[in-house]
């Protein structure tokens, strides 16, 4: 069923995306919210919903630095074996403890964005055992573009 079946590999992704933003933000990752969307080949950041110290991203950083980020965010995968791991472990930990965080996981889609019975990327709250729900982000009307076609739509 599709509640047991969570990929943890997405929030690799992400825990390497707030790395590098911090970078470029000159703060600490913790500072640092961001999530991703998409396939399992190619990614969205969705800028207008990621946060740097607890403000807009898009109000934080010029869009060129946001620009800059995706290009280098997309040369982050895959991630490497202790940030799987770690990703995992803490998936596996939220879903026996049904933590209220969301995090980024793969997962087989079930009439998100029209599609049925892809796996893609996206932000998700845990129960015991498994998938508690989908929990989209409002997008932009680019990055609903940018990620109707990382699903091939």
């Amino acid at each position: 069923p599709r509640e047991r079946l969570l990929g943890s590999a997405p929030g690799a992704l992400a825990a390497a995306a707030r790395a590098v933003v911090a970078l470029e933000a000159g703060c600490s990752a913790t500072d640092v919210q961001v999530g991703v969307v998409g396939s399992g080949t190619s990614f969205v950041i969705p800028w207008s919903q990621a946060s740097i110290g607890g403000h807009s991203a898009e109000g934080v950083l010029p869009a060129a630095a946001l620009a800059r980020l995706d290009r280098r965010i997309g040369l982050l995968w895959p991630p490497g074996p202790e940030t799987l791991g770690n990703a995992a472990a803490h998936l596996v930990e939220a879903v026996a403890l049904a933590s209220r965080r969301i995090f980024p996981a793969f997962v087989v889609l079930n009439g998100e964005f029209g599609v049925r019975r892809v796996v893609a990327t996206v932000p998700v709250s845990v129960a015991r055992g498994g998938l508690g729900e989908v929990r989209m982000p409002p997008l932009s009307a680019r990055e609903q573009v940018q990620v109707e076609s990382a699903l091939g739509g």
